[in-house]
């Protein structure tokens, strides 16, 4: 999505460069959509042996900030 953003007309790269923390934090997670959601989407591997209970965790950590990144931006008085 977000490189689908960046690619749109002006008006949206302008509004997504003010977010670029969200997107830092988001892109990280990338990584693991693909890969842990598909039993084929690690070539020649399965999720289980590519992924452990310590990138579960990080996942984790990086969804909640971004969680509260959001919420923050969606607070009355945001200048988001």
């Amino acid at each position: 999505m977000v490189r689908a953003v960046q690619a749109g007309p002006i008006g949206c790269r302008v509004q997504l460069s003010r977010f670029g923390d969200l997107i830092a934090q988001g892109s990280k997670l990338d990584a693991y959509y693909i890969p842990t959601r598909y039993p084929n989407g690690l070539p020649g591997g399965l999720p289980s042996d590519a992924f452990d209970a310590d990138d579960a965790r990080k996942a984790i950590a990086i969804a909640t900030k971004l969680m509260e990144m959001v919420v923050e931006r969606l607070e009355p008085g945001s200048d988001y």
